[in-house]
């Protein structure tokens, strides 16, 4: 899966968001609208701050290394955005078990500052395998 974004976040507009051909958001979506602004918490996966399963679009706050830990039930195909608003790098966590990309299970993904007009500090994850114990996310 290939993934590209770019990001107002003053403005608070994604002009694009392209994951391969099945999934793509064109110009003007406000996050405003679509989206739920998450505090990341805790310092490793246990004290990660939970998101619930289903499709979602969230801004992230918080300071260094805090994270948030990925649904323990999605369904196959769900699809996250999480777009990184702090100054600082932030953590992604599977739940207890899962991965995410070629990374090992319980695995944390660094989720760098925010960029304006690139994709860094911006990641889309689609679930792949909603297996109990071992969800995957790419």
């Amino acid at each position: 899966m290939s993934v590209s974004t770019t990001i107002d976040p003053t403005l608070g507009v994604v002009s694009t968001v392209t994951a391969n051909s099945s999934f793509k958001v064109s110009s003007g979506l406000n996050l405003a609208a679509y989206s739920s602004t998450v505090s990341c918490a805790g310092s490793d996966q246990a004290g990660a701050t939970a998101l619930p399963a289903g499709s979602a679009l969230y801004l992230l706050t918080g300071t260094v290394n805090q994270g948030v830990r990925l649904p323990a039930a999605p369904a196959v195909g769900d699809t996250i955005v999480l777009v990184n608003t702090a100054a600082v790098v932030l953590k992604v966590y599977p739940a207890s078990g899962g991965a995410i990309g070629p990374l090992a299970a319980d695995a944390a993904s660094s989720l760098a500052a925010l960029n304006v007009g690139t994709s860094q500090g911006a990641n889309l994850l689609v679930c792949t395998d909603a297996t109990a114990g071992s969800t995957n996310w790419l």
